[in-house]
């Protein structure tokens, strides 16, 4: 359903010349993930597998905010406040947040990027829009709402990469969200850049970090811990 072998085979050509290059094998990124502590030690104990849901911003996947640590935990808190009336469990009415260091490879797409990864997109969201299978968008684009047509292209757009055997290890792309400073401006007060996992095992090491003693200036950001040996289930 993709364009035509010729496209594909150009992604694939990329793919293929970016895994001979030192710089992507050595390229690291750090992210920041936010939660109830209960839900990420259950992310955990799952080894970060995650299906996506209808409405995810970048398709299924786990996933991060880059380099933003403050914005992990004001998530943290909204998540947590939401499940406060129903909460049982201490643990999932306490906000938290882990520094994840996350391995680039050749098989993220990147949008922070011009590439060919736009076309991929591109050509899905034609697809399903010939289909009439092309949902709207609902909201605002700088609203804290779904993106139901977001996620339907994307999803779209891997299942079809999969079948020419492309495989997607991330996916990461910068938004916008929140009120701009001023009318009219194109700086917003929760832009941010979000990375989402489809391939857990770029995620190299974890750690929970206590944002009132935890400061970046004097974090050794090459040697986080390694990430902890699943627990077994009681």
């Amino acid at each position: 359903m993709l364009p035509n072998d010729t496209f594909v085979e150009r992604v694939k050509q990329i793919v293929s010349q970016r895994s001979m290059h030192d710089a992507f094998r050595e390229r690291v990124v750090y992210g920041f993930h936010g939660n109830s502590r209960y839900a990420i030690e259950q992310s955990r104990r799952r080894g970060f597998q995650r299906e996506g849901l209808d409405g995810d911003w970048l398709g299924g996947g786990f996933y991060f905010w880059q380099d933003a640590p403050q914005r992990a935990l004001s998530w943290a808190h909204t998540i947590c406040r939401s499940t406060s009336a129903s909460a049982g469990v201490p643990a999932m009415r306490e906000p938290a947040v882990i520094l994840a260091r996350l391995q680039m490879t050749e098989k993220w797409i990147d949008l922070l990027e011009e590439s060919e990864w736009f076309g991929v997109l591109r050509s899905a969201a034609g697809v399903l829009e010939r289909l009439d299978r092309l949902p709207a968008q609902s909201g605002k684009v700088a609203a804290s709402d779904l993106h139901r047509m977001d996620y339907a292209i994307i999803e779209m757009a891997i299942n079809e990469l999969r079948l020419y055997g492309v495989e997607v290890d991330a996916m990461r792309s910068a938004f916008i969200e929140g009120a701009g400073i001023a009318p009219s401006s194109a700086i917003f007060d929760k832009a941010h850049v979000q990375i989402t996992v489809r391939n857990p095992g770029i995620i190299r090491a974890h750690e929970f970090i206590d944002l009132d003693e935890w400061d970046m200036r004097d974090r050794d950001w090459a040697n986080p811990r390694p990430p902890a040996p699943p627990r077994e289930s009681p």
